[in-house]
């Protein structure tokens, strides 16, 4: 965030500040483009030796709207963080085409909630982190008669997790020991047929 306290000497305003947010239980939580926000997941069991904080991993969700489609409650948020349960693979449910609804991610944690005697803390747990991005396609014409592409990214970042670059003891290739070799063209340019030179 940027710095607007006029206490704090920032004299080329240049100064910010970055916020964090424990998550304690089972929710879905929402992209924030304003403040640049990723997800970082930390092991609170392990501190990292240098900075003497938690090792981690930032998420770098895809900015993008939402789902279009409904009654889809797993679409509800782009990030969904819950306690580890074998049984629970489907965001959607079981059957995503073919529910009532009721099935999917905030339903399941909906009855969690309620029912006192499981617990939804996700705080040192086992966790499993869900990401929905919307994948709503405008057709344009060169996306007929095939559509080429479309692009999202998803990335993950180690935080504190090393005590140093793991790249910078990487060893230079040399060709000792990689072997490359050179290989040269000894094809004959066609004269004829198909393979035929039309330059």
């Amino acid at each position: 965030m940027p710095v607007n306290d006029p206490k704090v000497h920032n004299p080329f305003g240049v100064g910010y500040t970055t916020e964090s947010r424990i998550v304690e239980n089972e929710s879905g939580l929402d992209l924030d483009v304003a403040r640049n926000r990723v997800f970082k997941i930390i092991n609170e069991n392990k501190i990292n030796p240098v900075t003497g904080t938690p090792v981690g991993f930032n998420i770098f969700p895809f900015y993008s709207q939402l789902l279009l489609a409904h009654p889809y409650e797993f679409a509800e948020h782009a990030v969904w963080v819950t306690r580890h349960d074998d049984d629970e693979l489907f965001p959607a449910g079981k059957h995503t085409m073919q529910s009532l609804g009721g099935d999917g991610l905030a339903s399941a944690i909906k009855r969690r909630q309620v029912d006192t005697a499981t617990e939804t803390s996700v705080r040192n747990q086992d966790i499993v982190i869900w990401h929905t991005f919307g994948s709503t396609h405008n057709p344009r014409i060169e996306d007929w008669p095939v559509m080429p592409v479309e692009k999202m990214d998803v990335g993950f970042k180690p935080v504190n997790f090393f005590t140093g670059n793991p790249g910078v003891d990487v060893s230079q290739s040399t060709q000792e020991r990689n072997k490359s070799v050179l290989v040269q063209s000894s094809a004959t340019e066609s004269t004829s047929g198909c393979c035929k030179s039309r330059l």
